[in-house]
């Protein structure tokens, strides 16, 4: 069970008490039980919407320490990402609780992310001594996906990126855990084909390594 009863019990009040008309549902509790801000997304399965939530989140100056997706039977996503600012410390000003939930909400609305400085500061180890990309397919017979293990230089833009190339390759992203130690990332993604089938073939799983390379080498 990845969420916790505090979690769900939270992220189900927030569901029923909303209508169609406050989608997509965008929600900020800036202390859990983790030590983090959690922010929750809640909307229709339409469009980029893990890419869309990332790219605003580091346009903001927010570390994403995991994330979470789930596509519900009809149709709806429940996205929910563990965040701090990105010198460490929690979200401790109402204002800027107030900021991102706007920002995020108005981003997923419009389908886009407004084009401006991003604020996240690559650390200079990061720059410096950067961490050689590996990308790795595992299977998951038991759930019936397919794992990419990725392992990377953390920068700005790194999840968005790996997003868009999920769009590119026609993958349906069903989970996502995010993990960062210092400037490494080790992110594992559980993917699918848009059948919802594992993806076996070793010719596209190389059509996807090549895409997320691309990707990620992609100046934001």
């Amino acid at each position: 069970l990845r969420y916790s009863p505090d979690e769900i019990a939270w992220q189900t009040a927030a569901i029923v008490s909303s209508s169609i008309a406050d989608l997509p549902l965008v929600l900020l509790r800036p202390h859990t039980q983790r030590g983090s801000a959690e922010v929750f997304v809640y909307t229709k399965n339409k469009g980029p919407v893990f890419s869309l939530s990332t790219a605003t989140l580091d346009q903001l100056g927010l570390t994403i320490l995991d994330a979470r997706i789930m596509t519900t039977l009809d149709d709806y996503v429940l996205n929910s990402f563990q965040v701090l600012e990105q010198s460490g410390e929690p979200i401790n000003d109402q204002c800027r609780e107030d900021h991102i939930r706007t920002a995020l909400r108005n981003n997923l609305l419009q389908q886009k992310v407004k084009k401006h400085k991003n604020i996240h500061r690559q650390s200079r180890q990061a720059k410096h001594f950067p961490i050689p990309t590996s990308i790795k397919f595992h299977a998951d017979p038991l759930n019936r996906h397919t794992i990419i293990e990725l392992v990377t230089t953390d920068h700005a833009g790194l999840l968005s990126k790996i997003g868009r190339a999920f769009i590119r390759q026609n993958i349906n992203l069903h989970s996502a855990k995010i993990t960062t130690i210092g400037s490494r990332a080790e992110d594992m993604f559980y993917i699918t084909d848009q059948q919802n089938q594992p993806i076996n073939d070793t010719v596209k799983q190389n059509r996807i390594c090549e895409e997320m390379l691309n990707a990620l080498e992609a100046e934001e």
